[in-house]
């Protein structure tokens, strides 16, 4: 677990107890925050209780009283409507964040020097997430792969790894400037991109990617390049 310290002596309210969310309110309390948790659903507040959290109904508690709202993946930022809470949260000026951005400002505050790799997309950002992985730890690096795939980014390892990674990369709860190399995988009926960072992009027709080792010659060859980036051989 990665403990937040960011927030420490303030009051955080977090809504979403599923995997990320009750990552994340163990890692605000163990940073020393006031962990205001809670869910709109029964399994969700008995995962809670499981893992001894406290649960706190954020519809009975006054809103200014929170630092910030770290809302749970599934829940609504803005489509089709934002959640009550995130109405709420505007409503009184507390920000509305996701446990990537809970990551990235403490990885800010401690200057961890491992790179990120962010990779988002609409479909095959596990199978991409889990390739990259596996070429970095071929090449001789530590490798923490988390987020929507293995562990909570806020369950990884304290920032020790070379390469932390996200599988599921959402821009829109993310509210401060981040370094990090991003890969992109875009799917459609006629074609599939896959770009790094904004730098380049290759097309490939879907009639090549009817089988996974199509998908893995097609996106090999970015993938080699990315690793060649953070991994150099020693000849390089």
């Amino acid at each position: 677990m990665i403990p937040v310290t960011i927030f420490s002596g303030r009051d955080v309210a977090v809504l979403g107890l599923g995997l990320s969310g009750i990552a994340s309110a163990r890692a605000l309390e163990a940073g020393g925050a006031n962990v205001f948790a809670w869910d709109d659903k029964e399994k969700g507040r008995s995962e809670a209780l499981a893992a001894r959290l406290v649960l706190t109904d954020l519809a009975t508690v006054d809103w200014s009283r929170f630092t910030a709202l770290v809302l749970a993946p599934g829940i609504p930022l803005t489509h089709p409507e934002p959640h009550w809470a995130v109405k709420k949260a505007r409503e009184v000026g507390v920000e509305v964040i996701g446990d990537i951005e809970v990551f990235f400002r403490e990885r800010a505050k401690y200057k961890a020097p491992g790179k990120v790799v962010a990779i988002t997309g609409t479909n095959g950002k596990s199978t991409t997430t889990a390739l990259t992985a596996h070429l970095l730890e071929d090449a001789g690096k530590r490798v923490a792969l988390g987020g929507n795939i293995g562990k909570a980014v806020l369950d990884l390892e304290p920032f020790a790894p070379d390469l932390p990674m996200s599988s599921n990369f959402r821009r829109s709860r993310l509210t401060s400037r981040h370094r990090l190399r991003q890969m992109r995988p875009r799917f459609s009926t006629s074609r599939l991109t896959i770009s790094i960072g904004m730098e380049r992009s290759r097309t490939t027709p879907a009639s090549r990617l009817r089988c996974s080792p199509t998908f893995l010659s097609a996106g090999l060859p970015l993938l080699e390049s990315t690793m060649n980036r953070l991994a150099p051989s020693p000849t390089a």
